[in-house]
């Protein structure tokens, strides 16, 4: 199938957003442990982005179930500034909740170009339309496996760090 004008600029739109979405959470988690710089808190960082970095690649690629969770990503992002605003005041406006704000944003910005009728949704419906099955299973074990390795990760160097190898 040949791509449509509109539908070349919504998926280039949509994967600038998607980009910079991913960027904008990578400072967000990195920001706090920039301090401390050694290769295996990076290495645990960036391994920390894998779901977030899926669940983008699948809404790239039209997925409900990736749009599912990038919303509840969203409403938790509101919950945790808000509840943030609430309890900490003026005095809890720093550099990491000026971040925070700046992802969600970001998140609300990617929500409405997908829901606005422009060549972002018309990209993103047509792409929807054409998925298969294997498409959702593919992005399930990705999204599994992007979970797990975070956490096996961090056994490996914990244990390497109690034994004293790093």
């Amino acid at each position: 199938m040949k791509d449509h004008p509109e539908e070349k600029r919504g998926r280039r739109w949509l994967a600038a957003l998607l980009l910079l979405n991913l960027l904008l959470t990578a400072l967000e988690r990195t920001l706090p442990v920039w301090p401390y710089r050694s290769g295996p808190v990076l290495l645990l960082t960036a391994a920390g982005l894998l779901p977030t970095a899926v669940v983008l690649w699948g809404l790239l690629r039209g997925s409900w179930p990736a749009l599912a969770v990038f919303c509840i990503g969203a409403v938790r992002g509101v919950g945790d500034l808000v509840g943030l605003l609430q309890f900490g005041g003026v005095s809890a406006l720093d550099r990491a909740t000026a971040l925070t704000l700046v992802v969600l944003l970001s998140r609300i910005t990617v929500l409405l170009a997908l829901f606005r009728q422009d060549d972002v949704s018309r990209y993103w419906e047509r792409r929807r339309l054409r998925r298969r099955r294997g498409d959702l299973v593919l992005e399930a074990v990705l999204f599994l496996s992007a979970l797990v390795l975070p956490l096996l990760l961090g056994a490996l160097l914990q244990g390497a760090f109690s034994s004293g190898n790093l």
